[in-house]
């Protein structure tokens, strides 16, 4: 029980790290193509 329970915390742990990562390259592709249009 204890080692499933550690496992799923790492899992969701690193699916929020992930999906920060995700947002973050998101945002950065936004605001570069909002530059472009700008320009």
């Amino acid at each position: 029980m204890l080692t499933t329970n550690s496992n799923n915390a790492n899992g969701i742990v690193v699916t929020k790290m992930r999906c920060i990562h995700w947002l973050k390259a998101y945002n950065l592709l936004n605001m570069k193509t909002k530059i472009i249009i700008i320009k």
